[in-house]
């Protein structure tokens, strides 16, 4: 997550060299349909997702969460973490 907003789906992904023959916009929504379906079946380690960008790219397909919000939901909980008003479950 590097603030950069991606319109593409794929663009997250290292494809196949023919993919560029698939109309993109259908690939792009099968994409999603699938992550998100994932990511909702199984969730996401908030944890690991501070920890690897790779992984926090997940957070982009909860629902109703989304790219600005999942992005911003780092950003606050990694400064609520710098200024010790974090506060974990024992």
């Amino acid at each position: 997550m590097n603030g950069e907003l991606s319109t593409s789906v794929s663009s997250y992904f290292n494809l196949h060299k023919n993919v560029s023959l698939i109309n993109q916009s259908k690939l792009d929504v099968r994409l999603e349909e699938i992550i998100i379906k994932h990511v909702s079946n199984n969730g996401v380690l908030i944890n690991k997702a501070l920890q690897d960008n790779y992984y926090a790219t997940l957070l982009n397909f909860l629902p109703a969460l989304g790219f600005r919000r999942s992005e911003k939901l780092l950003e606050d909980i990694k400064l609520n973490i710098q200024s010790n008003t974090f506060y974990k479950r024992k």
